[in-house]
């Protein structure tokens, strides 16, 4: 059989009589005569091999296949070939219903499980073949132990290696009526009308109620805090209109949604269908084809079409998959536009794995990357600069890319991944040499008997221990402990003064971290009653939170030492960002469009307009200066200008590094770029004002090892062992030396010292030089030197709002430049507000006056303003953030520069621009890629920007923007009353995976290829989530987005690896999907009478499943085998 795209593939079936006949034998995929990409055999037993009945019953046909027909011949062997490996599912004893008892799951690169099966067969109802229990026969671990109802053949109990699950009741009908987690929490399912319970009451008796129709339609939904949101459908049950709760002011806007076959448009005929979804005048529509693939996607303000329109062209091949993505366009007249506009076009092989891409981009020809199998099951990837990554995998029954063993990449840096049998990372080297010197790091993993992560013992900080409760939570965790046995988790052997400890309410909300020291200050958190959080107090602050009935947050306050300092918010009638009061009464408005755009910021910006992709373009600073961003074909900034105060062009390489910023005024801050193998900076010249090049030297650990610039030659020395840094030396002389704590953490640089409590935090710098305290968000309230304090206020998004300061002088920190300690004159004290378009800051207003603020690419205030348009002198930063004599205010990317240390505090860690590195190592877990626990922006500081010290951001500063707002989204709906406290769980620990924001642990990249990228890129192998964040859509989906592939992420991390196969890579979809749905219910959100949450349906399984197996076809081709290879992936 040949598929549309010439792909042969060749069924073999058998023709021997009353043995095979009819029966599939074998698949060759991508047959090319005398040999296939992937060959997969099939062998059965004989029916009289028992112990099941050879014969199972009687034929209907009189004639025929009768004998086949009425014999039960078992699979027991399934092998599948690619070059020269051999992938086998072996059966080795059967029960009496011709299940498999025994299967040895093996491949000939020499690994091998064997599982045990028991199958609980209730014959009085007939219901057979569900699984009891499921036990690897080498450990003896029992990896799956389910119990049933031994009347109704129901589940009641699910256990996985021992630890409970859920235990389940029925209602007489056979419907659920309480799911109980392992710390006998209960939820209660009544009331059921349809199939659908129309009364949820959780463990903390606290309710959902929903009104459902006769055709089993949820027409409203209350949630615990008694808002309701009503629901209406058209004939065919549909969904087409979400009517938000009433009584805020301006009411909100509906949504509403259509699906139906439209007029000729679009080079598409009559009849064709086309789903629309609008609220307000902000409109999407998918342009489907026959298949009801989304061949066009327009999004747009159609009060604004001209300012606001943007639209995506895709083409999809006979499989479903994507093999074209157009960038997001202006305009696009016909999805049969010939040429076809900028974009990237896919290739896949037979098996449906992608193995070439070709991106338009501004230089000649394309931007081509490829995937290629080898011998020994081995992949080998080049990127777009030529450079080639090998990988190797641990891969049992079939083939499997999700377990990385061994990644060569360039600069001979190898990183090898040892697993047990279930596939979890036992120890992770990276290895390689420097100055032809072997180094090398192991970070080594323990767990529980319930195969739970119990300790992590890493070279930087030590062992780091965890528990757990009855439910499968953290109950306390201590880290920097000198446990290093790697085959016992030790927990008795942590002193109860190293603990931090995790409260949980009965719907698992964390709602206090306390700490045994007695030095930490505890964090207590309190909710609404659906499930938001609604106080957060630690340290003499309690931030309160209110929510309108949308549930948008309508103001934070602050209360400090008993004063309050309050946030007000305001919104359209679509729930966009509409004002922010500050906390000194002043009030900036945005005036957004319908798609939530801001077109001003008060007075400090007006005439604010976005490029296609949502990415800045222009706007008007108060002061009538004009600021323009232009963009390459792959929409990155190619000039950025404030007219007669910046003027910068952008050359990017095809890894969209950057590698050229000229300066169109007059040339003084021009410089260019190289990178190594790894794109790791390597230099940057400026010869105006550096008189030359700044080079950098990194290990095969990504440590940062020489910075050579004019006049200056460091190396920086690290411990052989810990790979903490010791000191920078300038030759024999120390420019800066290091103490290092057991937990990883600097408590002295030089002459300054560091007093940091349990939470990770710095309380205080010495000798006598500052003191700090921290909100439970673990954000800074207040800065006291010289006497005298200042009180720091932050928003929602992690920004520095506001800063109340008293008259003062700041003491400069010694950097080793200097002999001798300075002064800045007296400040002059009072109120200061920070005012923000997007991520950069435009401008500072208060007592002292306003300045408007001019940024460069990364976010870094360069130039200042004032009224008249007159601009400062510009700061020069170096490349990893060196630069002006900080002054205690927003500096380098954004973050506040502390005068009296020259770090940056970027709120999860606090950054040292003279190691390139973080003082602290990261609080996210490393993996293949971020194997270095300290380094800033992946050794990349003019293409990766570190917004708070937690995921490193590779995208425009739009998207970035937009991923840091609904990432904010998919949080609130982690602690919604709407979920069971397991939805909820699920939700927190996606979120909890992304984590605040900054340093590169997880990095977050945008393409229109979405889930393509994501499927050749693991979490757990180069440490990526990709987001398909091209078409700007309703910001729910996006923020469902956002769950998924972090679904898919935190996957692989709490495996180990990948999916290990088609089944494995299933449960994953189903799993990520799952969680979409819970994120849909949490919001209110429908999409799709197909989504795996409807008004109508509740959390639909039927409809995960569908979606699961959509992305399955995708990923792993079309074929029913147990192989997977990423074709795609959603």
């Amino acid at each position: 059989m040949t598929d549309p795209e010439g792909n042969t593939n060749r069924h073999t079936f058998g023709t021997k009589y009353r043995e095979d006949e009819g029966r599939l034998l074998s698949v060759d995929i991508g047959w090319n005569g005398s040999s296939a990409l992937r060959t997969t055999t099939y062998r059965h037993r004989a029916p009289d091999a028992g112990p099941y009945p050879a014969d199972i019953g009687t034929s209907f046909r009189e004639s025929g296949d009768t004998y086949m027909a009425t014999r039960l011949f078992p699979p027991d062997r399934r092998q599948i070939v690619e070059r020269d490996t051999t992938f086998t599912w072996e059966a080795i004893a059967f029960d009496d219903y011709g299940e498999p008892t025994t299967v040895v799951r093996s491949s000939t690169l020499g690994h091998r499980r064997t599982e045990a099966t028991v199958h609980h067969h209730n014959t009085a109802k007939w219901i057979l073949h569900q699984i009891a229990s499921v036990t690897e026969t080498g450990t003896g671990a029992v990896m799956r132990l389910n119990t049933y109802d031994p009347i109704t053949a129901t589940r009641t109990t699910t256990r996985r290696f021992g630890r409970p699950v859920t235990t389940m009741r029925y209602h007489p009908n056979g419907l659920l009526w309480t799911q109980t987690d392992g710390a006998n929490h209960t939820t209660t399912f009544a009331d059921y009308h349809r199939g659908i319970a129309r009364s949820v009451t959780l463990a903390d008796t606290r309710t959902i109620a929903a009104d459902v129709n006769d055709y089993g339609e949820i027409i409203a939904l209350t949630n615990p805090a008694n808002f309701t949101t009503r629901y209406e459908y058209d004939p065919l049950g549909r969904l087409k209109r979400i009517d938000y709760p009433d009584g805020d002011v301006p009411e909100w806007n509906d949504t509403r949604l259509t699906f139906a076959p439209a007029g000729p448009e679009y080079g598409l005929p009559v009849g064709h269908w086309k789903q629309t979804v609008g609220t307000g005048t902000a409109l999407t529509e998918n342009i489907l084809d026959a298949l009801w693939r989304p061949v066009l996607t327009r999004t747009v303000d159609t009060a604004d079409v001209d300012g606001t329109q943007r639209m995506t062209l895709r083409r999809f091949d006979s499989g479903g998959r994507e093999t074209y993505a157009s960038y997001p366009q202006r305009t696009i007249a016909s999805v049969l536009v010939n040429p076809l506009p900028a974009g990237t076009a896919m290739t896949y092989d037979a098996i449906g794995r992608l193995t070439d891409t070709a991106a338009s981009w501004e230089g000649a020809g394309t931007l081509a990357t490829s995937v290629r199998w080898l011998d020994g099951y081995m992949k080998r990837t080049t990127n777009a600069r030529g450079k080639i990554a090998t990988t190797t995998f641990q891969a049992f029954d079939e083939p499997d890319e999700s377990a990385p063993l061994v990644i060569s990449a360039p600069e001979t840096a190898v990183t090898t991944i040892v697993r047990d049998v279930f596939g979890k990372p036992l120890s992770m080297t990276r290895s390689g040499t420097y100055q032809g010197n072997a180094v090398s790091a192991v970070r080594r993993y323990v767990y529980d008997p319930q195969q739970r992560l119990c300790k992590t013992i890493e070279p930087e900080s030590g062992a780091t221990v965890q528990a757990y409760d009855s439910a499968d939570r953290v109950e306390w965790k201590a880290t920097g402990q000198n446990l290093t046995s790697t085959s016992s988790c030790e927990q008795g052997g942590v002193a109860a003064n190293q603990k931090a400890t995790y409260t949980y309410d009965a719907v698992n909300r964390l709602t206090a971290t306390t700490y045994a020291d007695g030095v930490t200050l505890p964090i207590t958190r309190t909710y609404t009653a659906d499930g938001l959080l609604e106080t957060i107090a630690s340290d003499n602050s309690t931030w309160t939170t209110t929510y309108n009935r949308r549930r948008l947050s309508t103001n934070e306050t602050l209360s400090l030492g008993g004063v309050n300092y309050s946030i007000d918010y305001t919104y359209t009638a679509n729930g966009h960002a509409a004002s922010l009061r500050y906390p000194d009464g002043t009030t900036v408005s945005y005036a957004p469009n319908a798609l939530g755009e801001a077109t001003q910021v008060g007075n400090y910006a007006t005439q604010i307009a976005t490029h296609p992709n949502g990415a800045l373009a222009n706007f008007r600073y108060g002061n009538n200066i004009a600021h323009t961003t232009r963009q390459n074909v792959r929409g990155l900034p190619s000039n950025s200008t404030d007219t007669g105060v910046l003027n910068d062009a952008y050359t990017f390489d095809e890894n969209a590094n950057v590698t050229g910023i000229a300066d169109g005024l007059g040339g003084t801050f021009t410089r260019t770029m190289t990178y190594d193998d790894l794109d790791r900076l390597t230099s940057a010249t400026n010869a105006a004002l550096w008189n030359g090049a700044h080079t950098f030297g990194y290990d095969p650990l990504d440590n940062l090892r020489t910075t050579v610039a004019p006049g200056l030659n460091w190396t920086h020395h690290y411990h052989a062992t810990t790979q903490r840094l010791e000191r920078i030396a300038a030759g024999a002389t120390n420019v800066i030396a290091y103490v290092t704590d057991a937990r990883g953490r600097v408590t002295q640089r030089n002459a300054q010292t560091f007093a940091i409590d349990l939470a990770d935090r710095i309380k205080a710098i010495g000798p006598n030089v500052a003191s700090y305290r921290y909100d439970g968000h673990g954000r800074r309230t207040t800065v006291t030197k010289n006497g005298a304090t200042t009180v720091q206020v932050y928003g929602q998004a992690g920004q520095l709002l506001y800063q109340s300061a008293p008259v003062t002088s700041d003491g400069i920190f010694r950097n080793g430049f200097q002999q001798g300690d300075a002064n800045y004159p007296p400040s002059g004290g009072g109120t200061k507000r920070y005012v923000y378009l997007g991520r950069h800051l435009i401008a500072e207003d208060g007592t002292a006056g306003r300045r408007y603020v001019h940024t460069d690419g990364l976010g870094s205030p360069v130039r200042r303003t004032d009224a008249n348009g007159t601009p400062s002198a510009r700061e020069n930063y170096l490349p990893y953030g060196w630069g002006p004599t900080p002054q205690s205010a927003p500096g380098y990317t954004g973050h506040v520069a502390d005068a009296e240390t020259g770090l940056s505090y970027m709120q999860a860690r606090y950054y040292d621009p003279y190691a390139g590195r973080f003082l602290a190592v990261d609080p996210v877990a490393a993996d293949a890629a971020s194997f270095n626990r300290y380094w800033y922006a992946n050794d990349n500081p003019y293409r990766f920007i570190d917004p708070t010290g937690q995921w490193a951001c590779s995208g425009s500063e739009e998207q970035c923007n937009s991923f840091e707002k609904e990432l904010g989204i998919a949080k609130e709906a982690s602690t919604s009353e709407k979920l069971t406290g397991e939805e909820r769980r699920v939700l927190a620990s996606i979120v909890k995976l992304y984590g605040e924001k900054g340093d590169s642990s997880v990095q977050i990249s945008f393409s229109e290829k979405g889930g393509l990228i994501q499927a050749t890129q693991s979490l757990w192998e180069d440490g990526t989530i990709a987001i398909s964040f091209g078409n700007v859509r309703e910001v729910l989906e996006r923020a469902g987005d956002i769950i998924h592939e972090g679904s898919h992420g935190l996957d692989d991390v709490e495996r180990g690896r990948n999916e290990n196969s088609r089944m494995e890579r299933k449960e994953s979809e189903v799993k990520a999907y799952t969680a979409q749905a819970y994120f849909q219910k949490a919001v209110g959100y429908a999409g799709s009478a197909r989504d795996g949450w409807t008004p109508f349906t509740g959390i639909s399984l039927d409809n995960i499943e569908r979606q699961a197996e959509g992305s399955i076809k995708i990923f792993c081709g079309e074929s029913t085998s147990g192989s997977c290879g990423p074709g795609g992936g959603q």
